[in-house]
């Protein structure tokens, strides 16, 4: 009886040996085909957005006071919505609330996303 269970436990073993190079060509397969796709995700979510906001537009601007604080979960991320009044030539951005106030700071471009109502 015992005989018999050894020769059972050899020949699975022998079986699983041959799957071996099967298996290990397959294993590389799934892992290529996994880099690939995560190169494919990263790509899509890491791209550089290059928005040109004419005078007139809405925009929130990123709050990058709230980054350093403890407590920013409870922070607002984004101020606004800002009014564009223009963009300066060094590329960044003069803003006005919506109540006419005009801000005495100018804006960078990726401090601003635009704002969709």
């Amino acid at each position: 009886m015992a005989s018999s269970l050894y020769f059972h436990l050899i020949t699975w073993c022998a079986r699983q040996l041959q799957k071996r190079i099967d298996d290990l060509q397959l294993m590389e397969e799934k892992v290529v085909k996994a880099r690939y796709n995560s190169i494919k995700h990263f790509e899509a979510t890491h791209k550089i957005t290059n928005h040109n906001f004419a005078p007139g537009d809405l925009v929130l601007v990123h709050n990058s006071q709230v980054e350093a604080e403890l407590n920013q979960k409870t922070k607002p991320q984004y101020l606004g919505p800002m009014v564009v009044l223009r963009r300066t030539t060094g590329g960044s951005y003069l803003l006005a609330k919506l109540d006419g106030a005009v801000s005495r700071l100018c804006y960078a471009a990726f401090r601003l996303i635009p704002y969709l109502p």
